[in-house]
């Protein structure tokens, strides 16, 4: 554990070193919210939702910035330490794999936490927009979330031999997300020969479980099979990408 603990310390330091990654990863969830909010304020959601569109909004950004940070934050990350070498040299090191790649995950948690009540807030005062259900239970399935596109991140780079391998596959991973999810958009207004697919995306399970317990109020029992979902994609992910992962690449 003194490992683990040595090596969050380490990551948390290289991330908090660059002040604009820090910056946009809280600022552009809000500018979004902001200039969509003023764009569309008292438009109805639609897709058969009642409540205005920001309302609607406000939820999905948070569910894209699980997913960004945690497929972009981990994946490139671990790709560049690749590059660079310093994977590599940790072969001659006593450090556990596992512990290795979970400790990008516990940060890539520590990073997001701090959103989703300055996303909160912000909804509240300039929008109106409610929380309705637990904020307990609204924490928890904004951990599992970003665990789940942590551990996806990690997927990526197992073997990831270069930035644009990475690049290129995290924009694969994440496009159909941006697009197909229900960030901006309901996805009920897919067409039906499509539902399976985008409602089988991970981040349409975090976006839906985050909208039932903001705007519909909903509590454990009735999110709980979207949240063994969420684990069963957290914990999937994380055991591949420890089995596959090679320090040399």
């Amino acid at each position: 554990m003194t490992q683990l603990w040595q090596l969050i310390l380490a990551r948390l330091r290289t991330y908090y070193r660059e002040p604009g990654s820090v910056f946009w990863t809280f600022a552009s969830p809000v500018l979004l919210a902001l200039v969509l909010g003023v764009a569309f304020r008292g438009v109805p959601a639609g897709g058969g939702r009642d409540e205005e569109y920001v309302h609607f909004l406000i939820p999905g950004l948070i569910g894209m910035g699980l997913m960004s940070s945690g497929l972009w934050g981990v994946g490139y990350s671990i790709a560049d330490m690749r590059i660079r070498k310093l994977v590599k040299r940790m072969v001659a090191t006593p450090m556990s794999r596992a512990y290795f790649l979970f400790s990008f995950v516990v940060v890539r948690v520590v990073v997001i936490l701090p959103e989703l009540p300055i996303l909160l807030v912000f909804g509240a005062l300039v929008f109106g927009a409610p929380v309705r259900g637990s904020l307990v239970l609204l924490v928890v399935v904004v951990v599992l979330g970003a665990l789940v596109f942590a551990g996806l991140g990690l997927l990526v780079a197992a073997r990831t031999p270069n930035l644009q391998t990475a690049s290129g596959l995290l924009s694969a991973a994440t496009l159909p997300m941006y697009v197909g999810s229900g960030i901006f958009f309901p996805v009920s207004r897919f067409p039906d020969a499509l539902q399976p697919v985008v409602k089988a995306l991970p981040l349409t399970t975090a976006n839906d479980t985050i909208r039932a317990v903001m705007l519909d109020g909903a509590g454990l029992v009735a999110v709980s099979g979207n949240l063994l979902i969420l684990l069963a994609w957290a914990a999937g992910s994380f055991l591949i990408a420890v089995r596959i992962f090679r320090w040399s690449g």
